[in-house]
């Protein structure tokens, strides 16, 4: 059973934890990275977020070590934090991997980024998965949410789709959540403002830019928010920033 509920009064806040790459490591290097993943969980928990990514960034196309240390990874990570949300979530952002992974550990979320539309990034064309995702999903009997990225800033799109047009295909696929994020502060509000007027009922999470600062005001305008980097204080995450960063989202 899934504890994440998107369709409630309460905004949504989430966390995501970088795990760091796979590559050269070993059997004692993934267990201590499943140890800080798990620990970090932890904080985000108790300080009253409602659940976290857990995110690989191995670089590079997908292996089949990615999925399996992810997903045993997350699946202690799960263990260790009952009634907290887990997702998943990948570097080389590969749906039927991230899905499978969600499967494997009983995740409550996945995160994809490249859904509607194809785009160039480090490792090559990427094309939107969207189709292909819900399908597997299906067959697969696969119980974790699809939250979507609404163009994905990590790459570059090959030709222009308009905002409502990208969204309406993403809904029309039957998402859980729009994730929208922009280069820049700015551009989030204003795309954000755009597919909360012209989709009022669909459940909209800030993917970028936010900060303690700002979060009150994008959570006026959205339900939810992904945050990682600004809790940070050289490369850790800092518990002060955390409790105002909850503080300043509450109304």
């Amino acid at each position: 059973m899934l504890s994440l509920q998107v369709n409630s009064n309460e905004k949504l806040l989430l966390g995501s934890i970088q795990l760091p790459s796979f590559l050269g490591k070993s059997e004692a290097d993934i267990s201590k990275i499943t140890e800080k993943a798990a620990y970090d969980a932890f904080i985000f928990a108790e300080k009253g977020f409602h659940g976290v990514f857990i995110q690989d960034t191995t670089p590079g196309n997908l292996t089949m070590d990615t999925i399996a240390n992810l997903a045993a990874i997350t699946a202690v990570v799960k263990d260790r934090t009952p009634g907290f949300s887990i997702g998943s979530q990948m570097e080389c952002d590969d749906a039927k991997a991230i899905l499978a992974t969600a499967k494997a550990a009983a995740c409550d979320m996945v995160r994809i980024k490249n859904f509607i539309g194809a785009s160039i990034r480090n490792s090559g064309l990427i094309n939107g998965q969207g189709p292909e995702a819900v399908r597997y999903k299906i067959e697969n009997k696969v119980d974790a949410m699809i939250f979507s990225d609404i163009f994905n800033l990590t790459g570059v799109p090959l030709g222009t789709i308009p905002l409502k047009t990208a969204c309406s295909m993403a809904i029309k696929l039957g998402v859980s959540a729009l994730i929208i994020c922009g280069h820049d502060y700015m551009e989030t509000i204003r795309m954000i403002k755009e597919v909360k007027n012209d989709f009022p009922e669909t459940f909209v999470i800030c993917g970028g830019n936010s900060t303690p600062d700002n979060v009150h005001e994008i959570l006026s305008l959205c339900d939810g928010v992904i945050v990682s980097s600004c809790l940070k204080t050289n490369k850790a995450f800092d518990q002060d920033k955390m409790k105002r960063f909850i503080d300043n989202a509450h109304f």
